[in-house]
Formats: C-alpha cells, sequence, structure tokens
C-alpha cells in the first residue's frame, strides 16, 4: 500500500508575495522514470543491400557493383564484383582510405586498360585484379563530368559547382594521383552530358540559360579552350569516319525536334547532315548507333517511326524496318540490331542484320510501357512492371522459347523494374528477397537449378527508417518501409500501429515502389501533406483526400494566409485554395502569356501578420503580396542571376510585421543576413556576411551566432551588434527566454539562460559522462512549448537531456547506446502526451520509438495568469508565477506542489491544490506492437494506371536517351530543381522536362 505524506507550512496572508515557501506539498513515494521503446519493428528479417543499375558496370565477364551495408552511423555503400557465381561473389579489398569513405549508392565507371576507374563522393579510385584503391585527387566540392582517355592517358573531367568552374585531371601511370592541367570558368551552367573524342581531341558540351558552349582538349593545358557553337548536340554521339553524327533540338513549324547534325569539332564544320527524310523536313531522329561503320537510328517522319540506316557518303536515308507508331529499345550486341515494335497490345522484339530482308521476329510480350531488355550472348532478358502494386515480371529468351523467371522462383519478391541490373554473359543479375534476406543480388541463367541468390551482403537488421509527419486527432502519422511494400503512410495511437495509405509512388532506385513525403502544414482541422509531387489532405476522422486538381509547382511549398492555402501553381502564378475544387482560383497573376512577362520560379511563400512573402527567379527577387494584384510589390530584386542567390532561414517577425531572411550569395560565398517590413525602402541587408545560426525573437530583438559570437538585431543596421563573444553552439525559445548551449574548455556542456535584458545566466553544467570520452550536444526541440529537449553522444551512448528552464531541473532524462539514426536526425514529435521518434537499436534496427510522457518529471509555471484556470501537470509543480486578481486557480500535480520566490497571487484571488495530477491516466502501453505487418492500408487510394505515360517511361523511350542522361546527373548533381509536365498531342505525348529556368522536351508515340 502506498502512503501519502503531506506537509504544508501556512501564513495568515499565504497567497501574498513572500521570500519563503508559501506551500509545500510532498508525495513521498517512488515512482517509475520515463518510459521509452521501441514501438513496433516494422521491418523484419535482414536489410536491403540497395543494389541497381546505376551503381554497376560490366567489364568483360565480371559485375562490379556497388551495395550498402549499412553501420552503426549511416548508409554505407562498399564495392563488389561477380562473375555470377556465389563463389566469385566478394568485397573488394579496399586501401585504408576506401575503407574510411562512405559512398553513395549512384556512381561513374570507365575502363581503361586492365583497370577500371570510378567516381563516387569526391573520390577517384582504381578497381584492379581483387582490389580497390583511391587515386590522390586534391579538390573538394566538385561533380563528376567525364571520364575520357588521350595518347593512352586516362583523364578526368570534374566542375567546381559553387563557381561554375571545370577542370580536367590527367591520372598518372601509376593510377595512384591525378593531376590538375587546366582550369577553365564559365558563366552559369545548368546541364551537360557525356563528350566525345575526335582526332586526338576530347570535346565537352555544356549549356547554359542561352548558348552552348564547346569545351575541348588535346590532353595540355595549352591546348585546353572553350568556345561558342550553338549548333552542338547534347548526347548520342557517333562517329563514324572522320565526323561524328548526332541529334540537335530545333524549333520548326512551332515544335521541338531532333534533326541529324555532324561535326568535326570546330564551328565551320558542325553542320546539317539530312534537310528531311522521306520528303519531310519536319522529321525527328533519336537512339544513334553504329554497326561496320553505318550509322543506325530511328527515324520519326510522316507521322510513322522507322529503323533507318545513313549512307554517310552519298547521305541518303534507307529502312531497314516497316513502318510503326512505335519502335523503341534499338542496340547493337552481338554484332547485330535489336530493336522493338509495338502492335496491337503486344511489344514485338527484333533482330536485324542490317537491311528490312533480314528483319526477324523473336518473341513477344503484353504491354507497352516499362520495360527493360538485357542481351546477352545468346539469351534476352526482359523486364517489365505493369503495375506498381505488383511485382516486375522478368522473362527469358533461349533462342527458341520465352518463359518467366518468376515462374521458377514462385516465392521470391521481385520488386520494382529498379531491380533489374545487368547481364553477363547468358547470366542475368537482379536484385529480389526471398521474405528472409531483403533485397539482395539474384542471378539467372533461365533455368529453375540457375536461379538462385548469389550473397546476403547486408546482414544488418531490417530497418523501417520512419519519417514523423504529424499529429492530428488520435493518432501521429509516418512514413515506414516494412520492405514487402516500401515507403508509405502509417499511423499509430501509441498502442496500435497499422499501415494508413498505400500511395505507391515512385520505383526509381527503389527496390519497391514507394512515397516520397516533404512536408506539412496545419490547415482548419486538418493536414496538408506534400507527398509524391502532390498535395494530400488528411482529416480529422480518418479520411485521405487527393488535392490533385492543384495544380502546384512542386518545389515551392504552400502556405496557410487569411484562411486560405496560398501555393505557387506550375503556370507561374499564385493560386489559393479552400481545399475544393470549387474553392481554387488565381490569386495573383505573375505570368502573361500575350506580353510574355514571367517572373520564373515562385517559392519561399511565408505568411508574415497580414502580409505574404515569396521569392521568384529561385530566390533572386523578394515580393510581398496582401493577396490581391493591386496589394503585390516587388520588394528587391538581388544583383547577378539566379542562381548567384539562395533565400532560407524565412524568420517571421509578427510583432513588428517584419521578415527576417539570410541570403546566400554563391558570387561571394557569403551568407548576408537581411530584414524586410514590407516596403522597398525597408528591405535592408543587415551587417553580417558569413554563415549564421538563428537561436530565435525575444522582445522584438533577433539573436544568432555569427562569426563564433552571440549577436542580437533589432532590424536595423545600428542595431545589430555583438552582445557576447562565447560561442553559443544552439539555442531556442521558451517562455520568454532563450536557452544556450555552450561547449567548456574541458569538454563540458553548459546551458545558459538568455533574458531580454539581455542577461546571460548559467543553469547547469552536465559532467556526468566523462568516463565516457567527450560528449558533443545536439540542438534543442521544443517539446509541448513547455520543455527544452537534446541529447549529449559520447562515444558509446546518447544522453537526453530535458529541461524546463530550472537549473535544478535540467537533467537526463534516459539513455541509448549508439542509437543515432541514419541521417543523424531522432526527429522527435510530440501529440496526445506522448513523443515519437526513430532511433536505432542493435537487434532491430532503425524503427519508430515511443516516450510515454503522461506524467513527465514537473513543470514550472513562470508566466502570469491572469483568467480562472487549472494547471494540470505530471509529477510536481513549480509556482514562480503571478495570479491576477479575483482569479480562481487550481494546481493538480501527482507528487508535489511548492511556490517558489516570484509567486504572488493578488487581492480575491481563490488558490487552489490537489495531489491527483496524472494519476488517473490510464497506465503506460510498455509492450511493445507485435501484430503482424501484414495487412491492408486501412485507406484506400485509387492506384489504377494513368491515362498517360509516367515520367520513367520518356526516360525509357530510346528516342529521349538523352533526357534519362539530363535527369540522371541533374538529380545527382542537385545543380538546379528538377520538374516536368506531360502534355497530350494529336499523335504523341510531350515531356517537358525543366531543368532550372531551361526546359528539354521528349515525347511518346500514342497507342494505336
Amino acid at each position: 500500500m502506498r502512503r501519502l505524506y503531506i506537509f504544508a507550512k501556512m501564513t495568515k496572508k499565504p497567497f501574498m508575495k513572500r521570500p519563503f515557501l508559501s506551500i509545500i506539498l510532498i508525495f513521498a513515494v517512488v515512482f517509475p522514470t520515463f518510459s521509452q521503446r521501441i514501438l513496433k519493428d516494422i521491418a523484419q528479417g535482414t536489410d536491403n543491400a540497395r543494389i541497381f543499375a546505376t551503381s554497376t558496370f560490366v567489364s568483360g565477364d565480371t559485375l562490379f557493383f556497388a551495395a550498402d551495408t549499412i553501420d552503426a552511423t549511416r548508409m554505407s555503400y562498399r564495392y563488389y564484383q561477380t562473375n555470377g557465381t556465389t563463389v566469385s561473389t566478394k568485397n573488394l579489398v579496399p586501401d585504408n582510405q576506401m575503407r574510411n569513405t562512405h559512398f553513395y549508392s549512384s556512381n561513374y565507371f570507365y575502363k581503361f586498360k586492365d583497370a577500371v576507374y570510378g567516381f563516387n563522393n569526391n573520390t577517384i579510385f582504381k578497381i584492379k585484379n581483387d582490389s580497390i584503391q583511391s587515386v590522390e585527387f586534391s579538390v573538394y566540392g566538385s561533380s563528376f563530368v567525364s571520364f575520357f582517355e588521350l595518347n593512352n592517358e586516362m583523364h578526368l573531367l570534374t566542375q567546381r559547382y559553387l563557381d561554375n568552374t571545370y577542370d580536367f585531371w590527367k591520372v598518372h601511370s601509376s593510377g595512384k594521383t591525378a593531376t590538375l592541367y587546366k582550369s577553365i570558368s564559365t558563366t552559369e551552367s545548368l546541364y551537360y552530358n557525356k563528350g566525345f573524342t575526335l582526332n586526338n581531341k576530347y570535346f565537352q558540351p555544356i549549356f547554359t540559360n542561352d548558348k552552348s558552349l564547346l569545351l575541348q582538349t588535346d590532353g595540355t593545358a595549352i591546348g585546353t579552350t572553350i568556345i561558342e557553337n550553338n549548333k552542338m548536340g547534347y548526347s548520342e554521339f557517333q562517329q563514324v569516319g572522320s565526323k561524328v553524327y548526332y541529334p540537335f533540338f530545333v524549333l520548326q513549324q512551332s515544335s521541338f525536334k531532333y534533326q541529324l547534325w555532324s561535326t568535326q569539332g570546330d564551328i565551320a564544320s558542325t553542320t546539317k547532315v539530312l534537310t528531311e527524310i522521306d520528303s519531310d523536313t519536319n522529321y525527328t531522329v533519336g537512339s544513334l548507333t553504329k554497326l561496320d561503320n553505318n550509322l543506325y537510328f530511328i527515324s520519326y517522319a510522316n507521322n510513322r517511326q522507322k529503323v533507318s540506316r545513313l549512307d554517310t557518303i552519298s547521305l541518303t536515308v534507307s529502312h531497314i524496318s516497316n513502318a510503326s507508331f512505335a519502335i523503341q529499345n534499338l542496340q547493337v550486341k552481338n554484332h547485330k540490331i535489336y530493336y522493338s515494335i509495338y502492335d496491337n497490345g503486344m511489344l514485338n522484339f527484333y533482330e536485324n542484320n542490317g537491311s528490312i530482308a533480314s528483319q526477324k521476329l523473336l518473341f513477344s510480350i503484353p504491354g507497352y510501357y516499362g520495360y527493360k531488355i538485357h542481351i546477352g550472348t545468346s539469351k534476352i532478358y526482359v523486364s517489365r512492371q505493369i503495375d506498381p502494386t505488383e511485382d516486375v515480371i522478368n522473362w527469358v529468351y533461349d533462342g527458341n522459347t520465352l518463359k518467366k523467371i518468376n515462374d521458377l522462383i514462385p516465392n521470391v519478391y521481385m520488386g520494382s523494374l529498379a531491380n533489374s541490373i545487368e547481364v553477363i554473359g547468358d547470366t542475368f543479375c537482379f536484385s529480389a528477397s526471398d521474405g528472409q534476406h531483403g533485397y539482395e543480388l539474384w542471378r539467372t541463367d533461365g533455368t529453375i537449378e540457375g536461379t538462385y541468390l548469389l550473397k546476403d551482403i547486408n546482414t544488418k537488421p531490417a530497418s523501417s527508417y520512419p519519417k514523423p509527419m504529424f499529429g492530428l486527432g488520435n493518432y501521429m502519422y509516418f512514413m515506414a518501409d516494412d520492405i514487402s511494400r516500401g515507403n508509405e503512410v502509417w499511423r499509430t495511437d501509441g498502442t496500435s500501429t497499422a499501415l494508413f495509405a498505400n500511395m505507391n509512388g515512385s520505383s526509381e532506385f527503389r527496390h519497391v515502389s514507394g512515397s516520397d513525403y516533404h512536408s506539412s502544414i496545419k490547415y482548419r482541422d486538418s493536414q496538408i501533406a506534400y507527398i509524391n509531387g502532390g498535395l494530400h489532405q488528411f482529416t480529422l476522422n480518418g479520411e485521405l483526400k487527393s488535392l490533385d486538381f492543384l495544380l502546384f509547382y512542386p518545389y515551392s511549398l504552400p502556405q496557410v494566409f487569411k484562411d486560405s492555402i496560398y501555393f505557387a501553381g506550375n503556370d507561374g502564378n499564385i493560386w489559393k485554395t479552400d481545399g475544393t475544387n470549387a474553392g481554387t482560383k488565381k490569386a495573383i497573376q505573375l505570368y502573361f502569356p500575350e506580353t510574355g512577362t514571367a517572373h520564373g520560379v515562385i517559392s519561399n511563400l511565408t505568411t508574415v501578420g497580414n502580409s505574404l512573402f515569396f521569392t521568384s527567379y529561385n530566390g533572386a527577387v523578394i515580393w510581398k503580396t496582401d493577396g490581391s494584384k493591386n496589394g503585390t510589390i516587388q520588394l528587391k530584386q538581388f544583383t547577378g542571376n539566379s542562381s548567384n542567390t539562395l533565400i532560407n532561414h524565412l524568420i517571421t517577425w509578427p510583432a513588428q510585421d517584419k521578415l527576417f531572411f539570410t541570403r546566400f550569395n554563391y558570387s561571394i560565398s557569403k551568407t548576408e543576413l537581411w530584414v524586410s517590413d514590407g516596403t522597398s525602402a525597408g528591405t535592408i541587408n543587415l551587417k553580417t556576411n558569413s554563415l549564421i545560426n538563428i537561436f530565435g525573437i525575444l522582445n522584438n530583438k533577433l539573436y544568432f551566432n555569427y562569426d563564433s559570437e552571440l549577436w542580437q538585431s533589432d532590424g536595423t543596421v545600428n542595431g545589430t551588434f555583438k552582445i557576447s563573444s562565447t560561442y553559443f553552439i544552439s539555442g531556442m525559445n521558451l517562455n520568454n527566454k532563450i536557452y544556450l548551449l555552450h561547449i567548456t574548455e574541458t569538454g563540458l556542456t553548459a546551458y545558459y539562460e538568455l533574458d531580454k535584458n539581455n542577461n546571460i545566466k548559467l543553469l547547469a553544467t552536465i559532467n556526468e559522462f566523462t568516463n565516457e570520452g567527450f560528449g558533443y550536444p545536439s540542438g534543442f526541440v521544443n517539446i509541448d512549448n513547455r520543455y527544452l529537449l537534446n541529447y549529449i553522444s559520447t562515444p558509446s551512448h546518447q544522453h537526453f537531456i530535458l529541461t524546463d528552464g530550472n537549473g535544478e531541473n535540467t537533467k537526463k532524462v534516459f539513455s541509448l547506446k549508439n542509437s543515432i539514426p541514419i541521417d543523424n536526425e531522432y526527429q522527435f514529435t510530440y501529440h496526445n502526451k506522448k513523443i515519437y521518434f526513430t532511433a536505432l537499436d542493435s537487434l532491430k534496427g532503425q524503427e519508430l520509438w515511443i516516450w510515454d510522457f503522461e506524467c513527465p518529471d514537473g513543470y514550472t509555471v513562470r508566466d502570469g495568469i491572469n483568467k480562472d484556470s487549472t494547471v494540470v501537470y505530471g509529477k510536481n509543480i513549480w509556482g514562480q508565477n503571478i495570479v491576477g486578481n479575483n482569479k480562481t486557480v487550481t494546481y493538480d500535480a501527482k507528487n508535489s506542489i511548492t511556490l517558489q520566490p516570484g509567486f504572488e497571487a493578488k487581492k480575491g484571488t481563490v488558490f487552489k491544490t490537489k495531489l491527483i495530477g496524472c494519476a488517473n491516466n490510464a497506465t503506460p502501453n510498455t509492450i511493445q506492437d507485435t501484430s503482424p505487418t501484414i495487412n491492408d492500408p486501412l485507406v484506400k487510394v485509387n492506384v489504377d494506371k494513368p491515362q498517360y505515360p509516367q515520367l520513367m517511361d520518356f526516360l525509357y523511350y530510346l528516342p529521349n536517351k538523352h533526357l534519362k542522361d539530363i535527369y540522371e546527373r541533374a538529380q545527382l548533381n542537385k545543380l538546379a530543381l528538377v520538374s516536368w509536365n506531360i502534355v497530350t498531342e494529336e499523335n504523341i505525348y510531350r515531356l517537358d522536362l525543366k531543368i532550372g529556368t531551361n526546359v528539354i522536351k521528349g515525347f511518346l508515340p500514342k497507342k494505336n
């Protein structure tokens, strides 16, 4: 039986302000500490190896590939090789630098002499025999452009993305070092692709907003130059004789066409090869390849496609296939030409020796879009995924019969089309899962006995990598990957955890089609979430509504303003909506097609009081609006072009109707602090030009770390100055104070308080973990606007510290061992008296954890109370506040109520206390949810096949090969924003792929 002891010291005037404690209530019982645990082990078995075609390279009979072996702190890719047998599948032996370098999944390879060279994460490496060695390479912050060889020497071209400088490197004959021999700076360059070698020179086209440039080198500094050549193509360069042929993008009769051009590297020799094909001057060519010094391509003329051959001497075109609406996948292998033709619902695969008479139908499969083909020595493998909710189907054709590989291993999950990797000889390698192992590398030769798992590379426990989204009603919604259904939307009430919606997003670089969550905003009593490039509304009653009628620009997040959702439309204007189609209309017109007036990419929508701020041209111009056309004004146009600025850290200042923001100026590599009051004159640059860490606004002043010192700003130049030389690594507002973190000279973490008068007071110094080695603190997380939480990470543990702003209440609440998530973010989310977060566990991987917060240790009341109130909180309440006149106030805690100096009850106040607190709360659920994870989603999402083809269908259509290359490089290098539109025309679907402000077009023919 528990016993309650209550001690109270009362005076005749118990509620007047006094220097001693007025009431002390003590609950003398030992209570359990906070409960934190894994909520549910969503992903079972071992984790995925994440092997995709983008991280592989075939040389001879060997497949080189990167695979993921997750360690305790991050995602780590290592390199392997195989010739298609288990015994040959092994890790490449790294040198010391390669052993200590973490790599991404995608990379670039090049075969040179008896070695394979690669580039990944600013590292050049060399693979030879069973080893992988780093090549000394003294540059950082570069993206890869190309490998090439000249004069029997290996070369490399990279781009420094901050200043658009291209660096030419020569690899030493030993393969151990690379030497820089030339650097060339350019204007803004948005994209580039593989170049070409001709006449002992290497040529690299690069493209800007308004012109095409051609880098060229003979391997020497003096022979490396740049010229402008606006007739250069982007990709598919094929050398025949002394010329290089390529498709060139031209505007012809109001439509874009790829026509055949050639060059010898200089402007004078760059000319159009064909003015017409079959009397059609509006022809298009693509998928250039060659065989026996003949040029072959897919031609599109007179609304029909054919496989065509160019006689480079007479410049005449002949056709080697019948006419069709849809020819794809033209390639040369085994000294033969292969391609596919769609006809009457079937995809027919052909072999050809170079003439229409030699055309031979090999086999047919149902469907049109969404397939890959791999041609081996004597076998052909085809992978096709019709529905993102179903496994990819793999076929093998052995020269006589066609059969499904899926039928050979019926209990194995094939996943998405991205799992189709490569063929070596006649062995097809692919990623698959048998349920016990994650997606690993498999092989097949088309027989049962020849189809098996090559190696279980990633033996770590499977992780669902949960990402909390938001709390709504009784549930906390989050993204998680259970391996079998990909990354999708789940929800939990802290007891029951289940899949909520399978939204079937992209399968790109994924073993299973999954969804991408970016962010959400609260709108009325719902949440609007940005998922899979579209907006979706989550309601209190558990409904999920698609807002696909909102055609918004996906890189500009919506904002709630005047009880409406404002967003940047993909038409260059600002729209508003109440979440219904009828309630959606254009709010501000910024694009006028009749005059061509436009303002570029709209982004950074931010509400400040009755004003909405936004930027255009990728942050180069900042605006303010009241939601009307006449109330929309341009505040500031920054100098330089759009790539020379980046607006970030938009901090609202509602009390002053102002906006603080930082601008990173790429042209000078400086971070500038700006403020705007919504007028042009009041949009000014404050006197900072280095990295800024903003802590918050207090007493109408902004506090931030600048140049390792504490600064404040009142929004004026003179009012922006240093207030302390102490380096605070992090800070956050709480209860009208800013709390700061500092690492002392002895390596301890110190917690400070900053008040409105700029007084800085030490609250506590944490010194209990020194035996574990150096402890580095994280930044703060706000918990329910009553606590700040952070953790101190030592070599072995993460110790979580909670504070309410009192030194005596700043203490460790729990510790975890080596639990830091892969992305270094625990992502704490408070909802319904529970805290959810993601953490790593050595036995169960990275999963969703729950911290029962129904009965926290205590809370200090500091803010004045001016209305009748009941304060119910946890085990303990410490009162330091003033209660207004004639108010009835009740403090209710489970353990004790302590009125400390600073507490005052004004005249007429009725003050009551209760010792109940959280005692009536349900007992926290301390048992993990072990219910099966294989269940149907709680809400159904329409996953019917779309009427229009998707982005990947365009990218894998060979006439659009240049689009695939552009897209992949833009995604990897992240040099510009990427978006796209799909438009239907009379006979084709058109893709407008946007890289920054440039638009590159592709097409797909419509079905019969």
